[in-house]
C-alpha cells in the first residue's frame, strides 16, 4: 500500500467492505494523507464512515513534540525541557471535560516555557521561531484531536494511541524477511 491519500482511502473502504460496521473513532499519526483519506470516507451522509471521530495517536504526537520542540532547549535547560513535557502530558491525559475551561491557559504555560527557553538561548525574533510556530499552529490547532479533555466523550475504551498496532508492526519487521 502506498502512502498517498488514495491508497489509504482504498484501504478504509476495503475495511468497511469486510467488517460492514464503521468504527466509532480512529487513531492515526499526523500524516496529512491519512487526514484527507478519512475526510473522503466520512464527510457526507452517504460515505461509508460518515460521522466517525478522527483522533491523533498520543504516542506519535509526543514524538512530534520532541522533534519540533527539543531543539529550542539548550543542553543546560534540561529542567525546562522536562517542564514542557510535563505540561504536554498533563494536557494529553487530563480527561475531565472541565479541562476545556483551562486548556487555553494551560497551553499558554507550554508556550511560555518555550519562549523562556528561546529567550535564554538568545534566539532572534522568538515569535517567528519554527518551534513556537509549530506549537501555536500545528499542535494547538489540532487540540480537539489529541487533548483528553476534548476527546474524552468518544468511546475508545481508554486507548489514545496506536501502540498495539505499532507493537505488531515491530514484531513483523523483526521476524519477516523483507525479500
Amino acid at each position: 500500500c502506498g502512502q498517498d491519500y488514495q491508497s489509504y482511502e482504498w484501504l478504509f473502504r476495503r475495511f468497511h467492505d469486510v467488517f460492514k460496521v464503521k468504527p466509532v473513532s480512529i487513531f492515526t499519526d499526523s500524516a496529512p494523507e491519512l487526514d484527507v483519506a478519512i475526510r473522503e470516507c466520512s464527510t457526507i451522509d452517504s460515505d461509508v464512515w460518515f460521522g466517525i471521530v478522527h483522533n491523533l495517536c498520543i504516542f506519535h504526537l509526543s514524538q512530534n513534540v520532541f522533534d519540533n520542540c527539543r531543539k529550542a532547549f539548550g543542553p543546560e535547560q534540561t529542567e525546562d525541557w522536562r517542564k514542557l513535557l510535563d505540561a504536554f502530558w498533563r494536557l494529553a491525559k487530563q480527561s475531565d471535560e472541565r479541562g476545556q475551561e483551562t486548556f487555553q491557559s494551560d497551553f499558554q504555560t507550554m508556550t511560555d516555557i518555550v519562549l523562556n527557553a528561546l529567550t535564554a538561548a538568545s534566539h532572534d525574533n522568538c515569535e517567528e521561531h519554527p518551534t513556537l510556530k509549530w506549537l501555536l499552529t500545528t499542535l494547538y490547532d489540532r487540540r480537539k484531536k489529541w487533548a483528553a479533555c476534548f476527546t474524552w466523550s468518544t468511546c475508545s475504551w481508554g486507548a489514545h494511541s496506536t501502540q498495539r498496532s505499532e507493537s505488531w508492526n515491530r514484531v513483523t519487521k523483526l521476524d519477516v524477511n523483507k525479500h
